[in-house]
């Protein structure tokens, strides 16, 4: 398939440059590269890109935040950073 979207006058797909899926989820989490959630933080003026699953796999409160029956949008303000 990466030579259909080559032969389109596109770059070569990133993901055929990486052999294994956990290398390519490696590389999401370098990138905001299909990031599907932008979190504001107090005090920090760029907001951060971040992937919703990958989140939600590491924490039950994300999962809750981002899946439960209150989940909020595609922009979330994290009001209460305390360690």
């Amino acid at each position: 398939m990466s030579s259909v979207v080559e032969g389109q006058g596109r770059k070569p797909a990133w993901q055929g440059n990486l052999a294994s899926p956990s290398q390519r989820v490696a590389a999401l989490l370098h990138s905001s590269k299909l990031s599907d959630l932008t979190i504001t933080l107090p005090g920090l003026q760029n907001p951060i890109k971040a992937h919703r699953l990958i989140l939600a796999m590491s924490s039950p409160v994300f999962e809750a935040m981002l899946y439960g029956p209150l989940a909020e949008g595609p922009e979330v303000t994290l009001k209460e950073d305390h360690p």
